[in-house]
């Protein structure tokens, strides 16, 4: 079962030196206590081995990543390496502390902390299979140079490290001290208040004044701690003067818990010795639960990965000299602006793209513009009078002539050009984002993306006067030749002339305001209404014995009609609206067609040859495929995540047959 711990190490190993956040959020021991609490002097005896730094103050100001790996008891050699120095064995731990105090310096300077963390495996016959983390002792106060928040930036430090969900927390607390101000355990109680994952682990049992004890605090009755509290006695600092080895000091720690009258009957669940092994089980179960989802989140990278190498040009596709390379860039850049419009994107977001959105401009946007117009708006009856009286001149007659059709037809169909350009406007702008969105897959070589992008927008903007031109084209056409023998103006024309008849019921008319009264002689006018431009005396008689009044400088008709009025007004404005309906299904069908053919299929047939024309001249291969500045290091980057990512598949695989089903 080791195995597994290994393999998480070697995932950690995997992705050291890849400048990326993974978060894979490997599980791991961290070690929390305050300055001076014992936390070194532990782990040096799990490891068995003097090999971190000592002295005042804060020793520990960057976070230890401590990898140990378990050799077979055959073999004698103990080594370390370091993260930082691969393939470096130091076989004198004394040369580990320098280069720890070293490596410490060269990442936080003199005096300040720095969470980028030191990485270290130990290979030895002596030690079981961990990953612990060593953390700087949390403090109260600056001393000396340190910075004044110092106690904040350990405190950050340290809760960054404990507040994964997968980290076991070992709090650590000397015995001879008041447990209520155990800044460990207060720290592990906020981020795991229900003390699921941590461990107390008590120090300087032996110190503690004589008369007193920790057996309460060690059975939990004083503090609960799912994994409960083991005790552990270090070297004192005369053992340590005295260059006393730490195998003497773990026999004397055995012996001091068998022969203590307090300890002696749980002495087989304290120690060293049972604390390296509790560590081990706790975070082999730990892994084991985690492995599925540490392999989901790797595959999931790996994948990801592979598209960024391909994007790269990284892939296993065979080298080609330019020519033919640029010809293939041209043709598959062609082929994504032809699939973009006719169809084929998959794509798992909720906005329509390229032809979708065409068709969208095309029958939901123009579409029903057109067809939401009615004529009926402009159609008043006062506008219709006018213009019968205006078109009649001094020929009044019984029926309007087919003039005043003709003509307000005609006005109808002018409001169709406006919105029919504006579709053209708008495809346009669309064309150009397809082609925008489709060149950003060439991002490896900027100048080529660039001169496809503008030769392709110069297209579509060169088809964009033509398509004006004939959109104006088809409105004029329109306007130009009324087909009153279109076969839906039989039934338009019947029931036109049975209102002129007075034999079909008018549609219901908006209600009219109470007429105002004028003057004597002249019809009531409405509220609102132009009035009447004042007359002056004449000095022409009139049959009636008075004076003729004079002609104001605009004449307006009156508001009263007489029937034959009304019913010609009815059957003018049915006429109109229903020829107008027949021109509106005519131009939302005609204008998205012609955009199709003069601007879409166009560029479609167009693009490839365009390209090759422009673009493939030899003189220019070198400067077209050029890749930007920044793709040699994007790179880099990616092999080595694909090398890291290769290597912690391999890992996981080892252990497959350990993954919970």
């Amino acid at each position: 079962m080791d195995e597994i711990v290994a393999v998480v190490n070697d995932v950690r190993d995997a992705f050291a030196d890849v400048k990326v956040d993974m978060n894979l959020n490997l599980p791991q021991i961290a070690v929390v206590g305050s300055q001076s609490s014992g936390k070194s002097s532990v782990l040096e005896n799990i490891v068995g081995r003097d090999f971190l730094p000592r002295g005042s103050g804060i020793v520990t100001r960057c976070p230890l990543v401590l990898q140990l790996h378990q050799l077979p008891a055959s073999q004698d050699e103990e080594w370390g390496e370091f993260s930082h120095k691969p393939g470096h064995k130091f076989t004198d731990f004394s040369e580990i502390r320098s280069e720890i105090e070293r490596r410490t310096v060269e990442i936080a300077g003199g005096v300040s902390i720095s969470d980028k963390p030191i990485g270290l495996r130990v290979y030895s016959p002596h030690v079981l299979t961990l990953t612990l983390v060593d953390l700087p002792g949390l403090v109260m106060n600056a001393v000396g140079d340190q910075p004044k928040d110092i106690d904040r930036q350990i405190k950050e430090m340290v809760t960054k490290y404990v507040r994964p969900s997968n980290t076991i927390i070992l709090a650590v607390t000397p015995a001879n001290a008041d447990i209520a101000t155990s800044t460990a355990l207060r720290l592990a109680k906020q981020v795991d208040p229900d003390g699921v994952r941590t461990i107390g682990i008590l120090t300087k049992l032996d110190l503690m004044d004589r008369g007193t004890d920790a057996l309460d605090m060690l059975n939990g009755k004083l503090v609960s701690l799912r994994r409960g509290f083991i005790g552990v006695v270090n070297r004192s600092q005369a053992d340590i003067n005295e260059n006393k080895n730490i195998h003497d000091a773990r026999a004397d720690e055995k012996a001091y818990f068998a022969n203590h009258p307090k300890y002696a009957s749980i002495a087989d669940k304290q120690g060293t010795e049972y604390l390296s092994r509790q560590l081990n089980h706790i975070l082999m179960e730990h892994i084991q639960n985690e492995l599925p989802a540490l392999k989901s989140i790797v595959d999931k990278q790996f994948a990801k990965t592979q598209q960024q190498m391909e994007k790269l040009g990284m892939s296993d596709e065979p080298q080609m000299e330019n020519g033919a390379m640029l010809l293939n860039l041209i043709k598959r850049f062609s082929e994504s602006v032809d699939r973009a419009i006719n169809g084929g994107i998959s794509d798992a977001n909720l906005d329509l793209k390229g032809g979708a959105r065409l068709d969208y401009v095309f029958h939901e946007s123009f579409g029903d513009f057109v067809r939401g117009l009615r004529a009926s708006k402009d159609l008043t009856d006062e506008y219709i009078r006018v213009n019968v009286r205006n078109m009649a001149g001094m020929n009044a007659s019984l029926f309007p002539s087919d003039q005043v059709f003709f003509a307000l037809v005609r006005e109808q169909i002018q409001k169709l050009e406006n919105p029919s350009i504006k579709c053209v406007n708008i495809v346009h702008e669309e064309l150009v984002n397809i082609v925008t969105i489709c060149a950003s897959k060439m991002e490896r070589y900027p100048v080529l993306q660039k001169r496809m992008i503008a030769i392709c927008t110069g297209m579509v903007s060169a088809y964009r006067p033509q398509t004006h031109g004939h959109v104006r084209t088809l409105i004029a056409a329109e306007k130009s030749y009324i087909n009153v023998k279109h076969p839906s103006m039989v039934d338009l024309s019947t029931r036109a002339m049975s209102f002129m008849r007075g034999d079909t019921h008018h549609p219901q008319q908006q209600p009219q305001a109470a007429p105002v009264a004028g003057r004597p002689g002249q019809p009531p006018m409405q509220p609102g209404a132009a009035q009447p431009v004042p007359s002056t005396p004449s000095i022409l008689p009139t049959l009636g014995g008075g004076e003729m009044r004079s002609i104001p400088k605009k004449i307006m008709l009156g508001n009263s009609m007489s029937e034959m009025e009304v019913n010609q007004n009815h059957a003018i404005r049915e006429m109109v609206e229903g020829y107008f309906s027949i021109v509106q299904c005519t131009i939302t069908d005609q204008v998205p067609k012609a955009i199709n053919l003069l601007m879409i299929q166009k560029l479609r047939m167009e693009m490839d040859a365009a390209l090759v024309k422009e673009l493939y001249k030899e003189e220019i291969f070198t400067e077209l495929l050029s890749e930007s500045p920044d793709i040699a290091s994007q790179r880099k980057g990616v092999s080595n995540m694909m090398r890291a990512l290769q290597k912690a598949q391999a890992a996981l695989a080892k252990v497959r047959d350990y993954i919970p089903q």
